[in-house]
């Protein structure tokens, strides 16, 4: 006989759940052993049950099952980046996503311009210029199925800093509205100071006076990688508060305002959520854009032809939402 539950407890074979399980038999077995004391059979059947506990106990542990190794939770997710590397980066919250179908981008092998057919958006056809494009044949840019065009109103110099205005920014402005496309502007900024930010969008608005715009201004921060540039040091993470500079100058005198970017800016320096409502223009030199992150107008390649233009020339695609059709 077991005098105590630790007797019994060293005969006990398996520890998985061992408390557990031996709670149960013990209890189990003082039962047994009171309901059967009076009986003679008692001694026979002690050794059935402790045959039956054991196996018992044995299918039990055998049964119990091992745990699983529970998965870490990771935020990150991966990105395309670069010709065909991804990065892993921490979703914003709350930031639209791009959805264009990228079933639906079809590319000139000799033009390289890119068409978008899908049902969600119509793609328009636009291009940037600025004085690298040479003398201008707007009539013909417009026959050629040209929507919009951006033009470069001016820059900060990358290594002394100096405000230009573009050598070619009059004959294009008037060039692009003569012919009737939806005109725009762009500066190309070296700013490395919210001041430098703010005296930029100040000159482009004394230029720019009595010169209406069809589209948002566009406030163009790039790294200059040339030697003595001014930004190869530049700390990024400050670009949102030389956009908001930038912007809050020319609000406050009537203009819409947008940003240019690459994948790099888009995903080591830009905070989107204070940026929804503004327009949005990504670098992606893809067959499509794989961009993260919505954005209203995609630039998807600098090597692009257009009649009019001798030389190559940065093409664009804007994504315009499709009015629903009303079915009566």
């Amino acid at each position: 006989d077991f005098k105590s539950r630790g007797d019994f407890l060293q005969y006990f074979p398996y520890k998985i759940n061992g408390m557990l399980i031996a709670k149960f038999a013990v209890i189990l077995y003082n039962f047994i052993k009171r309901y059967f004391i009076f009986k003679r059979s008692y001694g026979i059947l002690k050794k059935k049950f402790l045959i039956l506990l054991f196996a018992l106990t044995f299918a039990l542990s055998a049964c119990q099952k091992q745990p699983q190794e529970q998965e870490v939770y990771n935020p990150y997710i991966e990105v395309p980046f670069g010709n065909e590397g991804v990065i892993s980066i921490l979703p914003q919250d709350g930031i639209p996503l791009a959805n264009y179908n990228r079933e639906s981008f079809k590319r000139d092998d000799t033009t390289n311009v890119i068409t978008y057919t899908g049902n969600e958006y119509q793609g328009l056809k636009g291009i940037d210029v600025s004085f690298h494009q040479g003398n201008i044949d707007w009539n013909r840019v417009a026959a050629d199925s040209v929507d919009f065009a951006y033009i470069r109103m001016g820059y900060r110099g990358y290594t002394e800093g100096i405000l230009h205005t573009d050598t070619k920014f009059y004959d294009n402005y008037y060039g692009a509205k003569n012919v009737g496309l939806a005109t725009g502007v762009y500066f190309y900024s070296q700013a490395l100071s919210v001041e430098e930010a703010r005296r930029e969008a100040e000159y482009l608005a004394d230029v720019m006076a009595d010169m209406p715009v069809d589209l948002p201004v566009i406030f163009d921060w790039e790294i200059n990688y040339n030697e003595g540039s001014r930004t190869l040091e530049a700390d990024i993470s400050q670009v949102n508060d030389y956009y908001r500079a930038f912007k809050d100058v020319l609000t406050a005198k009537g203009y819409e305002t947008g940003i240019y970017f690459n994948r790099f800016l888009g995903y080591y320096s830009l905070d989107f959520a204070p940026l929804q409502g503004d327009v949005l223009w990504a670098a992606i030199y893809k067959n499509a854009p794989d961009f993260y992150y919505n954005h209203q107008i995609w630039q998807y390649t600098d090597k692009g032809y257009v009649n009019g233009i001798e030389t190559q020339v940065d093409l664009n695609i804007w994504f315009k939402e499709k009015e629903p059709k009303v079915v009566y």
